[in-house]
């Protein structure tokens, strides 16, 4: 089987990739965390053009009616630029959440919108960073009313509509779609490690809400959740490439003792590493890929390796950037600190590491026991 991406989903990989270039060297992503900007408009306003928020969206929606394939692509070159683009909360968690559990009237009222990148979407899901779950769960839903508060929501700055986590009536969980340009909705801007990623806390004061009704439950959260850790997963490989190619760059120009630092074997070990760690990375990402667009049950193990992986692989070559540069790495000049403090963040999107290896061990458990089952029906 084939998992490679196709030349024409090639083709529109490099054409983001060369609008980014254009639009978000990294001059602006210094631009956008010196000013304190919440993301970088020419780069957003680029992707909108290009179709690629809008590439999930169907074309009666307003959007290019590709594919989660091609979204994939979109954000690997996001990653591989470090645009500070609210592309994984709008692109891969909102516009998803509608197209899966929206109700045909929301869907019109806010996909278009969404598509051409004019409405920025935000995931509000967590009351305590990195340990949610049911029971932590505290924003309640009554009554088309919401009551809460979100300490931590990436893109919430610049966002004009949040997909909020929260319990109904029977005290069940459910989603639903909150309009932020409401007075009863009050942001904060939380620090960041990462100044070019924007981080609100939202507050809900009996604000305005719509309950997504199609079978969005615990379950479809998760599922939220798996769909949009492919796309961070694509996003922390192009990065992890880019940190590892400015390593070797950097490695080929220092001279140490008469020599490139790139013959000595010690900095060969730390680039050839890397390298496969990206390759490692990239064959569970494609193969997630392939089960988010197939629609395959794998989707539960295979976003979790996918996502674990690429942020490994992401936190490696942004250490090894910085120790390659060596003392240039401290400066505020040089870029190192711009991968590193990413590699921090991207990992803190969609929850912990430490609670994505605890579903990848769950889910394979699972699938052992399923197996063990069938195994069983079959001898019987």
């Amino acid at each position: 089987m084939n998992f490679d991406f196709s030349e024409l989903q090639k083709e529109f990989a490099n054409q983001v990739g060369r609008a980014l270039a254009k639009t978000c060297p990294m001059s602006e992503v210094r631009r956008v965390a010196d000013q304190g900007a919440t993301y970088s408009r020419a780069a957003w306003l680029a992707l909108g053009e290009l179709g690629a928020v809008g590439a999930g969206v169907p074309e009666e929606f307003g959007g290019v009616g590709l594919g989660v394939l091609e979204s994939c692509v979109v954000a690997e070159q996001i990653g591989r630029a470090l645009a500070p683009v609210p592309f994984l909360s709008s692109a891969g968690i909102v516009i998803p959440a509608l197209l899966r559990y929206g109700s045909e009237k929301q869907k019109e009222r806010w996909l278009p919108d969404l598509a051409s990148g004019f409405v920025i979407g935000c995931l509000a899901d967590t009351e305590r960073p990195g340990q949610v779950s049911p029971k932590t769960v505290s924003t309640r839903f009554e009554a088309g009313r919401i009551i809460g508060q979100k300490p931590v929501v990436f893109d919430g700055m610049a966002a004009g509509i949040a997909v909020v986590l929260a319990k109904d009536e029977g005290d069940m969980p459910c989603l639903c779609l909150v309009d932020l340009d409401q007075p009863t909705v009050t942001r904060e801007r939380v620090m960041s490690i990462d100044a070019a990623t924007s981080v609100a806390s939202l507050s809900f004061k009996d604000a305005k809400a719509e309950k997504l009704e199609g079978q969005a439950d615990w379950s479809s959260y998760l599922r939220l959740l798996d769909a949009a850790a492919v796309l961070a997963a694509f996003e922390a490989l192009g990065a992890a490439e880019s940190a590892l190619a400015a390593a070797l760059g950097y490695s080929k120009q220092r001279k140490a003792f008469g020599r490139d630092i790139a013959s000595y074997q010690s900095i060969k070990h730390k680039l050839a590493r890397g390298y496969v760690n990206i390759q490692i990375a990239r064959a569970n990402c494609y193969f997630a890929a392939w089960a988010v667009s197939a629609g395959d049950a794998a989707i539960r193990t295979a976003a979790s390796a996918a996502l674990l992986s690429a942020l490994d692989a992401f936190s490696y070559a942004s250490r090894e950037n910085n120790q390659v540069h060596g003392g240039v790495c401290f400066t505020w000049e040089a870029d190192c600190h711009f991968f590193y403090k990413r590699a921090k963040v991207l990992a803190t999107r969609l929850g912990a590491p430490s609670e994505w290896k605890a579903r990848l061990v769950e889910n394979l458990i699972a699938d052992v026991r399923v197996g063990n089952e069938d195994r069983a029906l079959i001898g019987a």
